[in-house]
């Protein structure tokens, strides 16, 4: 069984180049570590969603995520646009044909739309100027490197799953 720490230095490198958020679930769905964070309107909602404080619209948040992840981890690749208002990927982590886990990445732009942005801070309950201010200051990058973002969550998916099956 990996570690945690080498599950986590792995998927670094996602957030290192992509500036989103990324997560990497067991089997279960359970989260292995913690959620990192890549830019200021990630991080503003993971803290949102992680507090005491956290709404209601925050925890269906967290139960569409883990409904997207055990979706992978059942029936392979998944993505949809979810309550932050970003694309996630879902890669399954792959060992002796079968899924271990799953690897969860932010594939599109942080929304720049008004609507969006406040649908976002009355779902989770994050301060909407706080939220606008954070959506403001992520840089927007080209279609293609979202492209590729997708195909390094696989990659580093099987990655992790020929490392546990060592």
């Amino acid at each position: 069984v990996l570690g945690e720490k080498i599950i986590l230095e792995t998927i670094f490198s996602f957030v290192d180049y992509m500036e989103t958020t990324v997560a990497a679930f067991e089997q279960d769905g359970s989260i292995i570590g913690k959620v990192l964070c890549g830019n200021s309107y990630c991080s503003l909602l993971k803290e949102t969603i992680e507090s005491a404080k956290a709404s209601e619209g925050a925890r269906k948040y967290l139960e569409q995520r883990q409904a997207v992840v055990h979706a992978a981890i059942a029936s392979g690749h998944q993505e949809e646009t979810g309550a932050a208002g970003i694309t996630i990927c879902v890669a399954p982590v792959m060992a002796n044909g079968k899924a271990v886990g799953a690897i969860l990445g932010g594939v599109s732009e942080v929304p720049s739309n008004e609507k969006i942005i406040r649908d976002v801070a009355e779902t989770t309950g994050a301060d909407l100027k706080k939220l606008q201010e954070a959506a403001s200051q992520v840089f927007h990058k080209p279609d293609y490197l979202y492209d590729a973002a997708r195909r390094h969550l696989h990659r580093l998916a099987g990655t992790l799953g020929k490392l546990y099956e060592d």
